[in-house]
C-alpha cells in the first residue's frame, strides 16, 4: 500500500477567508472572449446550444444580450457564402467578418472585438493557404494572411486573434479549426 503523500498540507483550504487570500487564480467575466460565428445566413446546433451562426442582425442581438451581462470582447470567425481559391472574403472589404466589425463597432463602441486569421474556412478546398501543386505555397499565403491580419486595424479597438491552424512548410490535410468550430454545418 503506497503511503504518499505522507504529510497533506490542507491549512489554507480550511476556510473561505483563508481560500481567499491564498488562491493563485481568479477569473472574471471581463477576462473571456466570447466566440461569434457570423454568416451571411444563420444557422443553429441543437448539439451546440447557445452556440450558433448569426447573420449581421442576429449578431447585433446577441451582442446586446452578451453585453448586457458584463461581456466585454469578443471574437468573430467567419463563414463566407463563396469560397474561392485566395480566401478574398476574408480580407475583401465587404467580407462577412468586415461587415460585423463596421455593425458592431457602430452599436458597441466599447467592445473589445477579435478576428480570426485562419484562411481555411474561406477557401474552396479548405486549406489554409494558397494551394500550388497540391501543397500550401507559404509566400503566397503570407500576403493573403497580411492582408486577413491588417483587416481590423482599419476599425477602432479591434485587433486579430491567432486562431490560426497554418503549418508551415505544407498543410497536408484541409484545416479543421473554422470548419468544425464554426458548427458543423454546410460551410
Amino acid at each position: 500500500m503506497s503511503s504518499f503523500p505522507v504529510t497533506r498540507l490542507r491549512r489554507f483550504r480550511r476556510t473561505a477567508s483563508l481560500r481567499g487570500l491564498v488562491r493563485e487564480t481568479r477569473l472574471s467575466l471581463d477576462q473571456f472572449v466570447m466566440p461569434l460565428f457570423v454568416a451571411p445566413e444563420p444557422l443553429t446546433n441543437e448539439e451546440l446550444p447557445g452556440m450558433a451562426r448569426f447573420d449581421l442582425e442576429g449578431l447585433l442581438h446577441e451582442v446586446e444580450t452578451l453585453s448586457a451581462s458584463g461581456v466585454g470582447a469578443v471574437m468573430l470567425f467567419g463563414v463566407p457564402a463563396e469560397k474561392d481559391e485566395e480566401a478574398t472574403g476574408a480580407w475583401e472589404d465587404d467580407g462577412i467578418v468586415q461587415q460585423a466589425l463596421r455593425a458592431l463597432r457602430e452599436h458597441f463602441p466599447e467592445l473589445l472585438l477579435l478576428t480570426d486569421v485562419c484562411l481555411c474556412e474561406y477557401t474552396a478546398h479548405g486549406h489554409c493557404g494558397v494551394l500550388s501543386g497540391g501543397e500550401v505555397d507559404n509566400d503566397a499565403t503570407l500576403d493573403l494572411l497580411a492582408r486577413t491580419a491588417t483587416r481590423p486595424t482599419r476599425h477602432p479597438r479591434s485587433a486579430t486573434g491567432a486562431a490560426i491552424r497554418w503549418t508551415p512548410p505544407t498543410c497536408a490535410r484541409p484545416c479543421a479549426s473554422a470548419s468544425s468550430i464554426s458548427l458543423r454545418g454546410p460551410t
